[in-house]
């Protein structure tokens, strides 16, 4: 069967298309038709649904930065064939972004993010980049989600250093291997995977990892809306 990139679109309070916030997952052996409506289904849990021990959503460490508006999410399912371009989606839910963790939550910059690490079956074992960094054999077996914009309370001190929390971490860790398991519910022969584009193959999961440190998506950040000048001879 054919497999499918999945495309969430976390649209921004601006309003502005160029603000949102876009995630893309890949799904193996899931192109048949019959079970589109709940691998979109899975993806939108991934985002909404509470962690059963915490109680809280990956939803819920979204900024307002993200809009909360009634449907004005989306999921798109592309069917991926080999390298070639995904063409139109095969399949669309709009759906509705979930509420904060906390509603005194501060935004950090919309720039900031924390990126979750997908990696496929054979990553540990691929060779080091050869050829004068040409090929790239590990990041072939390697997909993220940058996850954000992000909430101040995603951040804990650790020796004088703003890190992910430890929460924010087991949350997103425990609902990529959630989202892997309702796949597999909702197909048989569907689970969670890395589409690598250069060598036009879709690889199953073997692990999810996650980095103590922040990254960022420079695209996501808003532009400056005022700029202030003191001349030199200023008193």
């Amino acid at each position: 069967m054919p497999n499918l990139l999945v495309q969430v679109t976390l649209p921004a309070s601006s309003g502005m298309a160029e603000d949102n916030a876009v995630n893309t997952f890949a799904i193996n052996q899931g192109g048949d038709g019959l079970n589109d409506l709940a691998f979109a289904d899975a993806i939108i849990d991934f985002y909404n649904a509470a962690h059963a021990t915490f109680g809280v959503s990956v939803a819920g460490f979204l900024s307002s930065h993200v809009a909360r508006t009634p449907l004005a999410a989306t999921v798109k399912l592309f069917t991926i064939n080999g390298a070639l371009p995904m063409g139109s989606p095969r399949f669309l839910k709009p759906w509705t972004v979930g509420g904060l963790n906390n509603t005194n939550a501060t935004p950090l910059p919309a720039e900031v993010a924390f990126a979750i690490t997908l990696e496929a079956a054979g990553r540990a074992d691929a060779p080091v980049e050869t050829g004068g960094g040409l090929q790239r054999p590990k990041q072939r077996h390697t997909g993220r989600i940058f996850l954000g914009p992000l909430v101040n309370q995603t951040v804990e001190l650790v020796g004088g250093i703003a890190r992910p929390s430890e929460q924010l971490q087991l949350v997103c860790r425990d609902h990529i291997v959630r989202l892997d398991n309702a796949l597999k519910v909702a197909s048989t022969v569907a689970d969670l995977a890395v589409w690598s584009r250069k060598d036009g193959v879709v690889r199953s999961l073997e692990a999810v990892s996650t980095d103590n440190a922040f990254d960022t998506q420079r695209r996501r950040g808003h532009a400056p809306s005022l700029r202030t000048r003191k001349p030199m001879d200023e008193v």
